[in-house]
């Protein structure tokens, strides 16, 4: 149903595009008549771009926190495997037995 409505809207925004090319490219073509073959597309700017007063930087603690949290989790994770592997060792070794 979603992409349905995706296709839906995406097909009503192509046929919006292709009247407001239209509309644009008729209006250049009153002032002159050889720019009857190029296509054009309206581009609207919805809000104007800024430029920050400092320069963004990495957050190094969070970096840091998250790595400290993610070292955590694999160092526990490897701990199970390991201890896994070695009962299932040991546990090869009393079936030959």
């Amino acid at each position: 149903m979603a992409e349905a409505i995706v296709k839906i809207a995406v097909e009503e925004l192509e046929s919006e595009l292709k009247k407001v090319s239209k509309n644009y490219k008729r209006m250049l073509t009153k002032d002159s008549n050889n720019l009857k073959d190029i296509n054009f597309f309206v581009l609207n700017v919805i809000e104007k771009p800024f430029v920050l007063d400092s320069p963004v930087k990495p957050r190094r603690e969070l970096i840091i926190a998250v790595s400290f949290v993610s070292a955590l989790f694999v160092g526990m994770f490897l701990a199970f495997i390991l201890e896994w592997w070695d009962n299932a060792k040991r546990t090869r070794a009393k079936g030959n037995n």
